[in-house]
């Protein structure tokens, strides 16, 4: 046999083997088909050097619902050649009812195959890699996962008291959203407080991972941390904002008091707190009828 052609296929034995070694623990069919087919065409292609997965699934958190979050390592001289051929390896898969292009930590497709699959596939270099969440890797010959550090999604001290900031300047918008009646903005702010609320709450239960919020944080929360946030949720709607309002100040005043918080302008919330209050019990009235 000519020695190039053996070589070439000890290489692709090679990348078999550092591949299904792999995948052996992922779960969820759709995931583990799309998956297996998807590397299969990306560690043949030239410009590939890793492959691994992030998210839900490298943490072996994964069930039937979820997405996909594959990374593609590839040599820096090639990755222009590479991005014009990452939509011919996603269909090996199936074929997909929507494909968008993004760039947010990287060059990223957003595929949703024909069976309702949602896939992204990231396209990274050794020096572009950033180093946050776990891996698994699926094809890596040449170690290039070697000396990766799970930097974490962390939310330090600091941060929470700028959360906190951003939570009481957010009162002051929605009092004067609130006091107008423009009920639907006024929900909208409330929303985008509970969504930094929550991140405050993960950065105190699960410091390491505080910058993913509210995913999953249901799992960090003990059973009255839990029923009160629901109830938050539930109450910060057009027809029940007041209700939701006075319930986020008495969550945020007792996680201040009960985890030691600080916050930078304490005069400035609790002046918006009275506020709030005051401004929800003189305009909470009865909405008059379709009749009158």
């Amino acid at each position: 046999m000519d020695l190039v052609i053996q070589i070439q296929a000890i290489i692709m034995l090679k990348r078999k083997s550092s591949f299904s070694e792999g995948a052996r623990m992922i779960a969820g069919h759709r995931q583990r088909e799309s998956i297996d087919k998807i590397v299969k065409s990306l560690i043949a292609d030239p410009a590939v050097i890793a492959v691994f997965l992030k998210g839900s699934i490298a943490k072996e958190q994964d069930d039937d619902y979820s997405d996909v979050d594959l990374y593609c390592m590839v040599t820096e001289t090639l990755i222009h050649d590479f991005l014009h051929r990452r939509l011919m390896h996603l269909e090996k898969y199936k074929s997909m009812v929507f494909v968008e292009e993004v760039n947010f930590v990287a060059p990223q497709i957003v595929a949703v195959f024909e069976d309702g699959l949602h896939f992204d596939l990231y396209t990274v270099t050794e020096k572009s890699l950033v180093c946050t969440g776990e891996v698994k890797a699926l094809y890596d010959p040449t170690q290039m996962l070697r000396d990766y550090q799970n930097e974490g999604f962390y939310i330090d001290t600091e941060s929470i008291q700028q959360l906190l900031d951003e939570l009481t300047f957010n009162l002051l918008e929605f009092d004067a959203a609130y006091n107008r009646n423009d009920l639907i903005w006024a929900s909208r702010l409330a929303s985008h407080m509970t969504g930094t609320l929550s991140l405050i709450l993960r950065a105190i239960k699960d410091p390491q991972n505080g910058k993913l919020g509210m995913k999953r944080l249901s799992q960090y929360l003990s059973d009255d941390e839990h029923e009160k946030f629901s109830a938050i949720m539930d109450g910060i709607g057009p027809s029940d904002l007041h209700n939701g309002l006075v319930q986020i100040l008495a969550f945020i005043d007792e996680l201040v008091l009960t985890y030691a918080l600080s916050m930078k302008h304490e005069a400035f919330y609790h002046m918006m707190s009275e506020q709030i209050r005051k401004s929800v019990y003189e305009n909470e009235v009865v909405k008059p009828s379709k009749s009158e």
